[in-house]
């Protein structure tokens, strides 16, 4: 199997809004990203076989570190935390966070651009 990627908020939100149909498997997202869009139409049936990752001490250790290295909001740290902690591209829209070491990024801007 394939590498899973963890989708940023923004990505997840950018797939519904343009209805995208994502490949059923490889995929994660943080449960925060989780508690951001679960009232989003669909979202629930998009993220059916997504692996949803829970902040553990690790992910909050890293997070900390993440937010004060970086001067970034809580919900960046924790998602980009997770993505480090569980070796994990994150696509996102947000080019900042290609700043943060160890963090492996692909910028939805990108994505769209290869269209």
């Amino acid at each position: 199997m394939k590498k899973k990627v963890l989708l940023d908020t923004n990505t997840v939100l950018y797939a519904l809004m343009h209805n995208l149909l994502l490949p059923k498997k490889g995929y994660a997202i943080s449960v925060l990203t989780e508690i951001e869009l679960h009232a989003c139409e669909n979202f629930q049936k998009l993220i059916t076989n997504f692996t949803v990752y829970p902040i553990n001490k690790k992910i909050k250790a890293k997070a900390i570190e993440i937010k004060k290295e970086h001067k970034l909001s809580l919900d960046d740290s924790i998602v980009s935390a997770t993505a480090i902690i569980h070796k994990q591209m994150l696509i996102t829209h947000n080019k900042h966070l290609s700043k943060i070491s160890n963090l492996d990024t692909f910028l939805i801007t990108a994505w769209r651009e290869e269209k």
